[in-house]
């Protein structure tokens, strides 16, 4: 954890819940196809994406990225991109209008992958986010000359 961090109060429950009645989450059908769709898209093509742009504007050389960021970060940081379900739902209310009870399955759905992003995230910076052995030392680095 970083050295500034807190230890997690009870209080850090109340945005899940806040978050689970905001999305009206009652009684939902979790395993239907369209809450497993949007699971899969948001947990899976999400950081699939995010992650390919980053490569597609590094790899020509469009961009670089700062000499204490690798790959195993901006995929991180991409699962943490996943956070984010205002849009989701806002655009579940649009598509399934006069569609109640599959509104509410895609809001559950949506607010449920949000959740498991977030803990992915943490959990996948946590681990490889530290710098390895082979990194080099940034405090020494010549940033003139970039490999």
């Amino acid at each position: 954890m970083a050295k500034n961090s807190r230890p997690i109060s009870s209080d850090a429950a109340a945005i899940p819940r806040c978050g689970y009645w905001a999305a009206s989450a009652g009684g939902s059908k979790l395993a239907s196809e369209n809450s497993i769709g949007i699971a899969a898209g948001l947990l899976i093509g999400k950081p699939l994406a995010i992650t390919s742009m980053c490569f597609i504007a590094v790899a020509p050389g469009i961009c670089k990225l700062p000499l204490d960021l690798s790959w195993r970060h901006i995929f991180g940081a991409s699962l943490l991109g996943d956070i984010g379900f205002t849009m989701s739902i806002f655009i579940t209310n649009l598509a399934f209008v006069g569609q109640p009870e599959l509104v509410t399955s895609s809001k559950m759905a949506i607010f449920l992958t949000s959740l498991a992003a977030g803990v992915a995230g943490c959990l996948w910076l946590q681990v490889f986010g530290k710098p390895l052995a082979s990194d080099d030392d940034v405090e020494t680095m010549d940033f003139e000359k970039q490999p």
